[in-house]
């Protein structure tokens, strides 16, 4: 157990970042106050989201990048810098936090919950309507599974909350990196509640059987991103691709270890938003 919190814990600096002005005045006239709050994560004080911002003729589709484990939105400084650098205005590159970053309590306690997923839906429905277009989504690690449930809706595994219906015409590409969707090689056996088999990243987890009973409802284009010498998710689960979304295209990273493949492939994950735009 020791070893897999260690090893989930990218040694990243995170940058100050928060939502733009401009989609803070649209969370609260459109949502209300308590929307920007849960979204804009203030309790994870300068690092928990980023994104928006007024963009005079520029129909550029939003991108939002969903952080994994025990991670929060400024982690993904360097992802967004590479994003910037490549052509994709900083104003349509969002994310907010559904976890806890960094805070000991949350190390231990963490799974692939219904709260997460509610939020993370929340936030492609506003984001959507922000721009008034459709999305990409760009999931990382445990966020991968988590994207994915909050997309294809339906009932939560641990609670039966009903999330409502599938967002598929919202996304119009979804690219997984270096995600569980069959589980851990480090979760064959249950324990703590990341390695639980209801909502935790077990390959035997009831939530990970769920997402992966239908096929190709993450969005238009759907893209699986997967390094063979990924040493915390692994490359195979129980006989199975793990970072495999069923029906997906696989894109295989060579030489990478799974923070390197979540971090140094935005070349790659830049090529792929824009095969399919």
């Amino acid at each position: 157990m020791t070893r897999l919190l260690v090893l989930l814990v990218p040694i990243f600096a995170s940058v100050s970042c928060q939502f733009d002005q401009h989609f803070v005045d649209f969370l609260h006239t459109k949502y209300g106050p308590e929307m920007h709050r849960k979204l804009s994560r203030a309790d994870l004080k300068n690092v928990g989201s980023f994104g928006g911002g007024y963009l005079e003729g520029n129909g550029a589709r939003p991108v939002i990048l969903v952080h994994g484990f025990r991670n929060q939105a400024g982690t993904l400084w360097k992802v967004r810098r590479d994003f910037v650098a490549g052509g994709i205005p900083s104003q349509r590159i969002f994310a907010t936090s559904w976890g806890g970053g960094e805070t000991p309590d949350w190390q231990l306690g963490e799974s692939l919950s219904c709260e997460h997923v509610l939020r993370i839906r929340e936030f492609i429905e506003a984001v959507s309507r922000y721009a008034n277009s459709d999305v990409d989504v760009v999931a990382y690690s445990m966020g991968g599974p988590l994207a994915r449930k909050a997309i294809l809706g339906g009932a939560c595994v641990e609670n039966g909350h009903q999330l409502g219906k599938p967002l598929t015409h919202k996304v119009h590409t979804f690219i997984s990196v270096a995600s569980p969707h069959h589980g851990s090689y480090l979760c064959m056996f249950p324990f703590g509640h990341i390695c639980n088999f209801v909502n935790g990243v077990s390959c035997f987890s009831k939530f990970l059987q769920d997402i992966n009973a239908s096929k190709r409802y993450e969005g238009k284009f759907v893209y699986s991103i997967a390094s063979e010498q990924d040493e915390i998710v692994g490359y195979w689960a129980c006989g199975t691709k793990t970072s495999m979304i069923p029906g997906s295209k696989e894109v295989s990273i060579q030489w990478k270890n799974h923070e390197q493949t979540e971090f140094d492939t935005a070349d790659v994950q830049l090529r792929l938003l824009r095969q399919s735009a």
